[in-house]
């Protein structure tokens, strides 16, 4: 990862691809927005740390219900091995929690 690069990017990247993968095995179209996607930090740890809006971002290029692509985004990210955890809430916010391997892996780039 570029030093510069900040995690909410990193993230992002990481949430595009997975995207990216599913409009490959055809389950998500292959023209969409990725432009509105994003990534927040959320107030409350009970939740996770992060959040992203992916699939309600996507849910009308899909035209399929934001919950639905939520399941189908959550699935993929839960395999990620920085990832420890990940949730649907809401109408379709995707809540995951890092694990430590990505926070070492941060923080060995900002003492390098």
């Amino acid at each position: 990862m570029n030093n510069i690069m900040n995690y909410y990017d990193y993230l992002k990247n990481l949430v595009n691809q997975e995207i990216e993968c599913l409009s490959q095995e055809g389950l998500l179209p292959t023209e969409l927005d990725y432009e509105k996607i994003n990534i927040t930090l959320i107030k409350d740890k009970n939740f996770g740390d992060l959040a992203s809006n992916a699939a309600m971002a996507l849910s009308k290029l899909a035209k399929k219900p934001p919950h639905e692509i939520a399941i189908l985004i959550a699935e993929r990210l839960s395999k990620i091995s920085e990832i420890s955890e990940v949730d649907i809430a809401g109408p379709g916010f995707i809540n995951f929690r890092l694990n430590e391997k990505f926070w070492y892996s941060r923080l060995k780039e900002v003492l390098q």
